[in-house]
């Protein structure tokens, strides 16, 4: 009982967070804000949500492929996702504002009403659409009142990915280290597959954090290609961001 209440609370405040970081991402008026609020408030809160909720799933014993869950899942990875292309823009860009709040309302609905069938969808679309474009008109008052200013986003997103390349590599080497201590000596540490749950969250964000890193340096395909095998080799992140990420160009 006790866990789950901690669970619950972190969780909260997950959401809080991610909504706070969300929603800097497309409304603050300036790049450095929207970059710091999509790299290090809505990347850690989307952590957070995730592994807290999928945490209470399997304490409340439900599927991973109910209905509710998946659409959860995906609204909630759309939202963090629009929230990391509104912070590249060089100017507030009211229709990213508007699809970072759908999609986290969107999200937020599907985590409360816990439904199944077209009810479910159709009251999700409903408040996300609603919400989304309650949100693009608010945004585009503000660009008429407040224009934003651009910043050089290439140093805050190589720092972010950086961090993002270090926790997914240890976030491996933990998850093997785990599967060898299981497979030798029949120590199962995490029979919830909790760790396997964050390292597959981990990666997700740092494929996020990949792409932007390529729109921002000159790597091209053979980078990107790179970088997508050391995501999942045992020490590649760190290899790569040795070999790749700081060396000179």
């Amino acid at each position: 009982m006790t866990s789950w209440i901690a669970l619950r609370i972190i969780k909260l405040l997950a959401v809080g967070l991610f909504a706070a970081g969300a929603l800097g991402a497309g409304f603050a008026s300036s790049q450095r804000d929207r970059l710091t609020s999509a790299f290090w408030l809505a990347t850690p809160a989307f952590l957070g949500t995730s592994i807290a909720g999928y945490a209470m799933a399997k304490s409340a014993g439900h599927s991973l492929g109910a209905p509710w869950i998946s659409l959860v899942m995906f609204t909630a990875l759309m939202c963090f996702h629009h929230a990391v292309l509104a912070s590249r823009k060089p100017v507030r860009r009211p229709p990213f504002a508007g699809l970072t709040a759908g999609w986290f309302v969107a999200s937020v609905t599907a985590m409360v009403v816990r439904g199944s069938g077209p009810w479910m969808w159709g009251l999700t679309a409903a408040l996300g659409g609603a919400a989304g474009i309650g949100a693009w008109l608010l945004a585009r008052r503000f660009e008429q009142t407040r224009p934003g200013a651009a910043s050089e986003p290439g140093p805050a997103t190589m720092t972010w990915f950086t961090w993002v390349g270090r926790l997914e590599g240890t976030s491996l080497l933990v998850l093997l280290g785990h599967v060898a201590l299981r497979e030798a000596g029949g120590v199962d540490l995490d029979p919830h597959g909790i760790l396997g749950w964050t390292h597959g969250m981990l990666f997700v964000v740092y494929l996020q954090a990949l792409a932007s890193a390529t729109r921002v340096t000159d790597w091209g395909r053979r980078g990107l290609g790179l970088g997508l095998i050391a995501g999942v080799l045992p020490f590649g992140p760190f290899v790569f961001d040795r070999k790749v990420t700081r060396a000179p160009r």
